[in-house]
C-alpha cells in the first residue's frame, strides 16, 4: 500500500468531505506515525457528472445521509 499516493474525499454535503478512495492508506499512515497525507477534494458539483442518471446521485446522496 502507497501511502504517497493521495486519497480522495468527496463533498457530501456542503463544507463536509469523506474519503471515498484511500481509508486504508490513511490507516496504514496512522500505524506509520504520520501526520499528513496528500488528498484530492471533489467538490458536490463536480461529482454530478460521474452519475448516469438521477436515481445514481439520489443513491449515492441516500447511502451517505444513512452514515450521518
Amino acid at each position: 500500500m502507497d501511502v504517497n499516493k493521495p486519497v480522495i474525499q468527496a463533498e457530501i454535503r456542503p463544507g463536509m468531505f469523506e474519503i471515498i478512495d484511500g481509508n486504508h492508506r490513511i490507516e496504514k499512515a496512522l500505524r506509520d506515525g504520520m501526520e499528513f497525507i496528500d488528498s484530492y477534494k471533489i467538490r458536490g458539483e463536480q461529482l454530478l457528472s460521474y452519475f448516469a442518471d438521477e436515481r445514481g446521485y439520489k443513491a449515492f446522496v441516500e447511502y451517505w445521509n444513512s452514515k450521518l
